[in-house]
């Protein structure tokens, strides 16, 4: 669900921003006031009063505070605002599944964070509170000339009329100008999210000029739209200065013409220039209000994509051996799965490339979603037990295993519902084949790069295996990737497996050669196979290469 706009604190902020912003006025007409009063004084060479003197000077103090003021409270609500909806895009990834993530463009993911978060702080922080100050400064410098003077007020009203109704009819191209824009940016943060990676490999293919000409083409049409938004913007952001010398013309002349005192005349003066930036910034707010509303379609879009998961709470598993059921599974490309694994089970998964082992095991561990059917496990489904129950009771070994920048020791303990101290850790490492990666990168405390970049996809799976080892899962998948094992990987594998009173499922081309399995899951025909004893007791997963 979207943040609420005002929920949680904000709506008292704005409330603040809208006194400040009155203070601000306030003083400003005191300003005027002072300057008419202090002029009249020097027309008719009196002394100049003290107190008209001091009420000047305090209004620029006043107005300087309460403008500070009002931003610093504006900021927080647009960052506040902006903290919360970056919590809920990232829950609700946290609840989607992985090939709704993957078949979005990172650009564009990225996007969400960066550029949306901005229209969303900027139209809280920036926009709200400059529309609070022009509805309360304009009618406050039309009160003051009227004050000071009616005529004032005749001949100075339809002038701002005009250019509030010409900024208002003109802003309405904005929101299209703005998606126009943001269309444009994003394709190109999509295209270079995608390309920088992989650039090096980019330039050996041959195709540097063809991806530099793509960016080029792309970013001239940006650069197009971007002149285009940018030129409307400041076209009505000059309105008003359009009309503040016809404004001020007015005022001299309605005072010549009525023989008014020049002081009174200088009030006046002093009260339009009350207006002119809340004016000139109404364009701005215009600009504020579409990059808002684009980015607001674009979030609540994201936030009501299906998730695999209804909410971070659940039903609870012990992390024991688990029975495993399928019931009429679609799980595209595998469709119509049926047939059950009991507790403590080692099944081998076969089938083509592209059958769908992988994602089965993403299923399985939580981070896909069945189209239909269902996944049970321990007779309970998947999608109601709580994240912490997947994550405790279900563990697979991978080279995608999730890494995130830091220290070797963060890679290896992420997920683990106890810390180790590092003499286990370094043990379990050392089990699992990295006590070279240790010594090459120099310890636990060594730096490992976003995703395990600096590491091969060997190591990776190796960090996955010391997880396992740490843990005590009731199920482990061993997907096809750990066939990237070297002899003491595939040897800790192998005991980890054998040792194990976990339900096992091991996709075939995993590496492990001298593993007996119970079950056949045979993707290829979707059927679940129960093995003879004898069959079970002969069978050897062959060593093969997973292409």
């Amino acid at each position: 669900m979207m943040p609420g706009l005002l929920d949680n604190g904000r709506r008292q902020l704005l409330f603040w921003v809208f006194v400040l912003v009155c203070g601000e006025g306030l003083a400003a007409g005191a300003g005027a006031v002072a300057t008419r009063g202090l002029f009249n004084a020097l027309h008719s060479e009196a002394m100049l009063a003290t107190d008209l003197m001091v009420l000047l000077a305090l209004s620029g103090l006043v107005i300087a505070a309460c403008r500070v003021a009002s931003r610093t409270r504006g900021e927080k609500m647009g960052q506040a605002y902006a903290l919360e909806i970056r919590q809920a895009l990232f829950n609700q990834g946290t609840f989607m599944s992985v090939s709704d993530v993957s078949a979005r463009r990172t650009g564009y993911m990225s996007l969400r964070f960066v550029g949306d978060l901005t229209a969303f702080k900027n139209w809280l922080g920036l926009g709200l509170p400059r529309l609070l100050a022009a509805m309360v400064l304009i009618p406050l410098t039309l009160f003051v000339l009227g004050w000071m003077h009616t005529p004032f007020l005749v001949v100075v009203a339809p002038l701002y009329f005009t250019a509030l109704l010409t900024i208002g009819l003109g802003g309405m191209k904005l929101p299209r100008l703005q998606r126009r824009v943001r269309s444009r940016r994003a394709a190109i943060a999509a295209d270079m999210a995608e390309r920088m990676p992989i650039a090096p490999a980019l330039g050996q293919l041959g195709r540097r000029s063809n991806e530099s000409s793509r960016i080029t083409r792309r970013s001239r049409r940006l650069i197009t739209a971007a002149l285009d938004r940018i030129t409307q913007a400041e076209w009505l952001k000059s309105v008003p200065d359009m009309i503040s010398g016809m404004a001020a013309l007015g005022v001299i002349w309605i005072g010549s013409r009525d023989g008014i005192d020049t002081g009174t005349i200088a009030g006046g003066l002093a009260a339009l220039g009350i207006a002119l930036k809340p004016m000139r910034d109404l364009a701005t707010v215009w600009d504020y209000w579409s990059s808002f509303q684009a980015a607001h379609r674009k979030c609540v879009a994201a936030l009501e994509r299906t998730r695999r998961r209804s909410s971070a709470g659940g039903k609870t598993l012990r992390p024991q051996p688990l029975k495993i059921k399928f019931r009429q599974l679609n799980l595209p490309p595998v469709n119509g799965l049926s047939g059950s694994i009991k507790a403590g089970a080692r099944v081998l998964l076969t089938g083509d490339n592209g059958s769908g082992k992988s994602r089965l095991l993403r299923a399985l561990n939580g981070l896909d979603k069945p189209d239909s059917g269902a996944i049970t496990l321990g007779g309970k489904p998947i999608e109601a037990l709580s994240q912490g129950t997947v994550r405790r009771c279900v563990l697979r070994i991978s080279d995608d295993v999730p890494i995130l920048r830091g220290s070797l020791r963060k890679a290896l303990t992420m997920g683990l519902d106890r810390r180790p101290d590092d003499d286990e850790l370094l043990m379990a490492a050392a089990a699992a084949g990295l006590a070279p990666t240790l010594e090459t990168l120099g310890g636990l405390d060594s730096k490992i790069a976003e995703g395990g970049r600096n590491l091969s996809e060997g190591e990776r799976v190796k960090i996955a295996l010391t997880r396992a080892m740490l843990a005590d899962p009731g199920i482990i998948l061993v997907d096809a990737c750990a066939g990237q094992l070297d002899t003491q990987g595939e040897q800790a594998l192998r005991n980890l497996l054998a040792t194990s009173r976990a339900t096992i499922m091991v996709v075939k081309g995993a590496g492990i050669t001298s593993l007996t399995f119970d079950q056949i899951l045979d993707l290829n025909s979707t059927q679940l196979l129960q093995q003879s004893d004898a069959e079970a007791a002969n069978h050897e997963l062959p060593s093969m290469s997973y292409g």
